[in-house]
């Protein structure tokens, strides 16, 4: 077969898979429709999470789920896909505020990276803060 032939056979096609990724929309990421959701997500990997406020970021890529004694069910979009996480105080290594409505976390566990969240407004940023324990400056 002609070489001319193939390479355009070979680009044809792979602009015909790109355009039909682009119209089905898979290549938009996900996020947390609300609160709802989001313990839907948390309590399809830990079904005894009882209920408690559920703090949800401004842009829906995260949500945290305030629960007694400090503890807090995490659940966080990555692209398409969900991961959830239950944690205690201990198992976070630092938690501060690092803007206006911006909360850092940085887990004890090495598989889970730091996180930031940009909330909606200064109060659910304070709330987050004062649920783990820390005082908002850094390390704790």
């Amino acid at each position: 077969m002609n070489t001319i032939v193939l390479v355009a056979m070979i680009v044809i096609g792979l602009s015909l898979v790109l355009l039909a990724l682009k119209l089905s929309g898979s290549g938009k990421p996900r996020s947390l429709s609300g609160p709802g959701e989001a313990l839907e997500f948390l309590r399809g990997d830990y079904p005894e999470v009882g209920d408690g406020p559920v703090v949800m970021a401004a842009d829906g890529s995260s949500a945290v789920l305030l629960l007694p004694g400090g503890l807090v069910g995490i659940v966080r979009v990555m692209g398409r896909h969900v991961a959830t996480r239950l944690v205690d105080r201990s198992g976070i290594a630092s938690v501060s505020r690092t803007g206006p409505a911006v909360v850092s976390m940085a887990f004890a566990e090495f598989g889970w990276s730091a996180m930031t969240v940009r909330f909606a407004d200064e109060e659910t940023a304070d709330r987050l803060v004062a649920h783990l324990g820390g005082n908002g400056k850094g390390r704790r």
